[in-house]
């Protein structure tokens, strides 16, 4: 097996074909390692690995030295969730700037494999040397901060938080983060030295707790007796539960944004904020937060607090949003077993939503409730006009009754609470909720560079779906899921494997989403583009037409990609992708329901392939367009049924289309509206018409009556497009025809062309 080069491949994940840097690992002087949600083997030399850790020894120096509250400092670089995010921080904190290959080595610090002398030991008493592919290893963020926040809540009791905790916390972030580094480096380090070492002369019940601590972090062994005193701790869960719901109970692009802002702030700000600024409790004891939900460990009695937060946040923020929190009181050792410990959190978290009473009506709340001062909102709320009887329904949700009166440009209508606050923050923010996040990737791309390149791109806001629409005032909902994900989390049985997969998910969503918007900016043009949900393996859009084809194919193999273990070539988690066109008028909620339909045919596409094959499916993509029916009286699955599949067993579509068989399509179409020599879409909506209407064997001739007719230039063209289609080249296809053998039946792929025609690239033109 080929290991990988560590730093490049963390400073640059997408870049082309990372098994280039690949080679045979046995040097002595290399640590190798595997990654323990890729399984991708990588190397990285000792003499670099001290490089890496002096540069971050270094900023925590800086920030011990030169810096108020530093322990709140390193809490956050240490949290930031990947190499990027902590190269942007500590740039804009003028603690680091990038080296002359453009690379902030102190961001690779909290990135490092954890790595420490018993670990060394116990590889050569297993004779398992640095030679092999090496042991799975979470990174040393995750183990610092896990430590952090168990050690807090085992030894809390025994502390004094003012006065006490603040030194500890240093100790717990830095201890034990400084091997690779010589003795001769480290006695170059003076503030930051003392917090280096393992603690020895204390309290014996503090030494227990910290020895704990390192046990849950995933090292070290502590016997049952060094555990028997020690008290037990809370473990919380919770989170926003049907957040889709609270999305689009609007179809105006403002609320919908305005929904996302409310519960992205939450999920990023308010969250950190209470476990910052609440006494008896520490940030570090966040597990994880993403897609709307939580998980932490506090000392025992703060559960009930964080749970209750958890639900009251939402409440006060969104009015309307559903939340459950629910927590769990154990011993240390429960701690270790984090899946015995998550099937009993959920039973807890399914017994919680059924006794809740959804506040439906609720139309009162702090907006501001629990957000840091910098991000508090000024929204004039109480300054507009309310209806006296709040007799009517909302406009808007048609659920609740109206309390507000919003002027729209071309009315004014009365709103409930909920989506009146929802078009309040839409409105005001102006900016699709994860702007803030792009513009953060934006700037990573462009650190060290000299002059702004092709990665100066700016997505447009929407102020409705009209300034998303393409051309033929076409829009697309793009929805995409990720497949298989549930093994990948339940082989987590480490917290700190945990935090590393959320942080590792919520990364990839982000990262394959702003990498392919920037790569498709030329098809957007002036167009917007807003996004909904992005996080975990969920990530859901809504961008022009004509993009969305070519914006999901490189979606989602960016996401596969970054999943995929690079040591072997194999595919991990892979993403299906459901895609709906239709005119910017129609509604949101309903387009919603369809793009989820789609993806589920998807994923049964995806399903199908492994089943049939044995192998990990590349990922696929099912697309409808509504200009070709008008409108979908059922749903997609059954009409399509009845519309694209034949007595004779023919079908008259391909979709879904594996992520392969969606780019041999695309540069199929795209050679169509391009080449001279095409024999013009007038000639495909022949065989489409055709092969609608009559059977399999009357389609077959007309195909090759059509065929002969036409002149030398248009049959190269026809017969390179189809070689395109069915994947081989010119030559080794067999003759074009009016189907293509797809498994037991035969598929005719030129209905897909004639629909699809005009969402394929800039050359889609006007809809006629």
């Amino acid at each position: 097996m080929k290991s990988i080069d560590w730093v490049n491949y963390v400073t640059s994940p997408l870049s082309a074909s990372p098994l280039e840097s690949g080679q045979r690992t046995g040097c002595s002087e290399k640590i190798c390692w595997r990654d323990p949600v890729t399984s991708t083997a990588f190397h990285l030399s000792r003499e670099k690995a001290a490089q890496i850790v002096k540069a971050g020894l270094q900023v925590a120096e800086k920030v011990l030295t030169e810096r108020s509250s530093p322990e709140q400092l390193l809490w956050r670089f240490l949290s930031l969730r990947d190499y990027a995010a902590r190269s942007v921080w500590l740039v804009d904190n003028g603690l680091d700037k990038p080296g002359h290959d453009g690379i902030l080595l102190a961001a690779l610090w909290p990135e490092l494999p954890f790595w420490d002398v018993n670990r060394e030991k116990g590889l050569k008493k297993n004779r398992q040397s640095i030679e092999g592919d090496g042991p799975i290893c979470w990174r040393l963020a995750d183990r610092q901060m896990i430590r952090t926040g168990v050690f807090f809540a085992l030894a809390s009791p025994f502390l004094d938080e003012d006065h006490e905790w603040p030194k500890w916390r240093r100790r717990a972030l830095l201890a034990g983060s400084h091997y690779f580094l010589s003795e001769q480096d480290l006695a170059t380090f003076g503030s930051v030295r003392p917090f280096l070492s393992e603690p020895e002369d204390i309290a014996p019940r503090i030494l227990q707790a910290w020895k704990a601590a390192g046990m849950v972090a995933g090292y070290g062994s502590t016997s049952e007796d060094d555990l028997s005193d020690l008290p037990q701790v809370d473990v919380v869960k919770g989170g926003a539960v049907k957040i889709k719901e609270y999305y689009l109970e609007s179809n105006r692009i403002s609320e919908i944004r305005g929904a996302s802002i409310l519960l992205d702030d939450i999920n990023r700000r308010r969250y950190e904020h209470f476990f910052v600024s609440h006494p008896g409790i520490t940030p570090e004891g966040i597990v994880y937060t993403g897609g709307g939900n939580i998980m932490a460990i506090v000392p025992a009695g703060k559960g009930p607090t964080v749970a209750r937060f958890i639900e009251q946040v939402h409440g006060e923020v969104c009015l309307t949003a559903r939340a459950v929190g629910v927590f769990q009181t154990v011993g240390v050792t429960a701690l270790t077993d984090y899946k015995l410990l998550n099937i009993s959190l959920e039973n807890e978290m399914v017994q919680r939503r059924g006794a809740m009473i959804p506040a439906i009506h609720r139309h009162q709340g702090d907006i501001n409730f629990s957000a840091p001062f910098e991000r508090q909102w000024e929204t004039e709320e109480g300054i507009q006009d309310k209806i006296g009887n709040a007799a009517s329904l909302c406009h808007s949700c048609a659920i609740r009754p109206a309390r507000h009166n919003w002027a729209f440009a071309d009315e004014e209508r009365a709103l409930c609470s909920s989506c009146y606050r929802k078009q309040l923050v839409g409105r005001k923010f102006g900016r699709f909720s994860f702007s803030e996040a792009y513009g953060e990737y934006r700037k990573y791309r462009s650190l060290g560079r000299t002059t702004v390149g092709a990665h100066d791109v700016q997505i447009n806001s929407a102020n409705d779906l009209g300034d998303i629409a393409d051309q033929n005032n076409d829009i697309a909902v793009i929805y995409g899921d990720g497949n298989n994900f549930g093994p990948l989390f339940g082989s987590c049985n480490r917290l700190s494997h945990l935090r590393y997969l959320s942080q590792f998910s919520e990364g990839a969503a982000f990262t394959a989403t702003f990498t392919a918007l920037d790569k498709n900016h030329a098809l957007l043009e002036d167009k917007a583009v807003e996004i909904i949900a992005l996080g975990g393996d969920d990530i859901f859009l809504i961008a022009p037409a004509q993009t969305a084809l070519k914006l999901s194919l490189d979606l989602g193999r960016y996401f596969n990609r970054l999943f995929a273990n690079h040591s072997s070539g194999a595919l991990g988690p892979t993403m299906s992708i459901g895609v709906i066109l239709a005119h910017h008028k129609t509604p949101v909620r309903y387009l919603f329901e369809l793009s989820t339909t789609l993806l589920k045919t998807a994923k049964e596409r995806a399903r199908e392939d492994i089943s049939h094959s044995g192998k990990d499916a590349e990922g696929t993509v099912d697309v409808a367009a509504m200009s070709a029916y008008a409108t979908f009286e059922d749903d997609i699955k059954s009409y399509r049924k009845h519309t694209l599949e034949k007595e004779d067993g023919s079908k008259l579509s391909r979709r879904p289309f594996t992520f392969s068989e969606l780019e041999r399509f695309l540069q199929a179409v795209k050679e169509l509206q391009t080449n001279p020599a095409s024999p013009g879409r007038g000639w495909f909506y022949r065989l489409r018409e055709t092969a609608i209407v009559e059977p399999l064997r009357y389609g077959q001739l007309f195909f090759k009556y059509q065929y002969a007719r036409a002149d030398e230039q248009n049959r190269q063209v026809i017969d390179h497009v189809w070689s395109t289609l069915v994947g081989k080249g010119v030559g080794e296809a067999a003759q074009p025809s009016m189907y293509i053998r797809q498994g037991e039946c035969y598929v005719c792929p030129w209905v897909d062309v004639v629909e699809l025609w005009n969402y394929v690239g800039e050359e889609g033109g006007d809809r006629q």
